[in-house]
């Protein structure tokens, strides 16, 4: 029974960290970086807006699940 607990404990541990966090931060960090290289090269600044978008929808996603 201690075993079973011990179990749930840590694939909740494993959703917090692995799952979520990396997606959030990762991608919005990746975002960024994306902006101010579009800025530099004005080649990919459609492609950018598409990306900004994204990140919006995946932000308020993300703060959706978090308060759920």
């Amino acid at each position: 029974m201690n075993s079973h607990k011990n179990i749930y404990i840590k694939t909740d541990l494993q959703y917090t960290c692995v799952m979520f966090f990396p997606r959030f931060l990762l991608f919005y960090y990746d975002s960024m970086r994306m902006v101010s290289f579009a800025l530099k090269k004005k080649k990919r600044w459609k492609k950018n807006n598409v990306n900004k978008i994204f990140l919006y929808i995946n932000i308020k996603r993300d703060y959706l699940n978090m308060n759920t």
